[in-house]
């Protein structure tokens, strides 16, 4: 199998750093393959941040734990939440120029790979000591790319290796990427009062809206 896949007979002895079965946007209609491959990749791209990070070629963890209180929390406090982050990282006013550089200056392990299922999704695995986000890179949509990032930060934030798998937890993450990428209060002035969606398009290219799904 090393000579086959051309890595040393050492990559197959490295211990499996356990964690839950990861964020997987729908459980139901994700098959038990699809994720086993998909974590099969997770694995892999933290053994070699881990190798990375040992080497000094990788930084540290320094994502806040924020635990939520429960599945019904308002809205309000997930964007609490999310402002939270920002200020913790230090982060400026405004839309983020690159959100995986950001994820990874603060040790989260970015990779984006085909993953060749429609039903698999972004995801991550909260690993202790460098979480990993996985982004498809099937969906060819960098818009789309930068929400999934944000999506999996809220999940590594808020919900950590306690809950995972239910629709509310998928919806506070939603929230919580919004208003990670663009906090209301920054935004609010500046959206049409009704649907101008020239006005709307001119936002978003120009980076000052970064749709907020909810």
């Amino acid at each position: 199998m090393s000579a086959a896949l051309v890595v040393p007979v050492g990559f197959f002895m490295r211990p499996l750093e356990e964690t839950h079965e990861g964020f997987f946007r729908s459980l139901r209609r994700t098959s038990v393959t699809d994720r086993r491959r998909a974590r099969a990749v997770a694995h892999v791209a933290h053994d070699v941040a881990s190798a990375a990070a040992t080497a000094g070629r990788f930084p540290l963890l320094d994502v806040p734990n924020i635990p939520v209180t429960d599945l019904d929390v308002p809205i309000e406090d997930i964007e609490a939440i999310a402002q939270r982050v920002r200020n913790l990282w230090d982060m400026p006013r405004g839309p983020i120029d690159d959100v995986v550089q950001l994820l990874e200056a603060h040790g989260v392990v970015v990779t984006r790979l085909p993953l060749d299922s429609a039903d698999v999704d972004a995801f991550s695995l909260p690993f202790p000591d460098h979480p990993v986000v996985v982004l498809g890179s099937d969906k060819a949509d960098r818009a789309r790319s930068r929400f999934d990032g944000s999506h999996e930060l809220g999940h590594l934030v808020m919900h950590g290796e306690q809950i995972w798998g239910m629709k509310e937890v998928e919806t506070q993450a939603h929230q919580f990427a919004a208003a990670f990428l663009m906090p209301a209060n920054e935004i609010h002035d500046q959206l049409p009062t009704s649907v101008d969606w020239p006005a709307l398009f001119d936002l978003k290219k120009s980076g000052r809206c970064l749709w907020r799904r909810y």
